[in-house]
């Protein structure tokens, strides 16, 4: 069978430690190390001011207080609504048998 988003992960991975998939946790755990060092090997300095905050692009960032909460909302505003058109794509793709972009 063709690879498709339905059966890409177990595809990608060609066993223990091979595949482009393992190189990619790899690349996510090394991001995620480094949150170690901000935030303590317990989490005790994560707030909700600071929770997910990787501290790229901090420079794009409005310069005032209100406007940086402002863009925070927005952000996660996009951030779910693009989620769920996600999920309802493979969804239907899913329920329609069309498993190859674009679903026709």
């Amino acid at each position: 069978a063709d690879l498709d988003f339905v059966n890409a992960h177990n595809r990608l991975i060609y066993g223990p430690g091979q595949g482009p998939m393992w190189w990619l946790l790899v690349f996510c755990g090394v991001i995620e190390s480094f949150r170690f060092k901000e935030l303590g090997l317990a989490f005790e300095k994560l707030t909700l001011e600071n929770a997910g905050d990787l501290n790229f692009g901090k420079g794009f960032l409005p310069k005032t207080e209100e406007g940086r909460v402002q863009m925070k909302i927005k952000e996660l505003k996009n951030g779910r609504l693009a989620m769920l058109a996600v999920s309802g794509c493979l969804t239907q793709g899913v329920a329609f048998d069309a498993h190859h972009f674009p679903f026709t």
